[in-house]
């Protein structure tokens, strides 16, 4: 339900919860809409995703968090 409600929204509060939600629930299938909604956020947004990202801990959470530190 969450992953449903973070892939629809246009909210930035929604969507930010979300990630909080998911990250707190170490959900490896949220990784990709995670991804996808941080994605031209705003920095708050993206650094949540981030830390969702770390508490997530996936290999697809690890190789994001590569590319986000080092931008390939």
């Amino acid at each position: 339900l969450l992953i449903q409600l973070l892939k629809s929204t246009k909210d930035l509060a929604i969507g930010n919860a979300c990630i909080i939600a998911l990250g707190e629930l170490k959900d490896e299938k949220a990784m990709d809409a995670i991804i996808e909604f941080a994605e031209r956020k705003p920095p708050i947004i993206r650094r949540q995703a981030i830390e969702a990202a770390r508490q997530i801990g996936s290999k697809l959470a690890a190789e994001w968090l590569l590319v986000m530190a080092y931008g390939y």
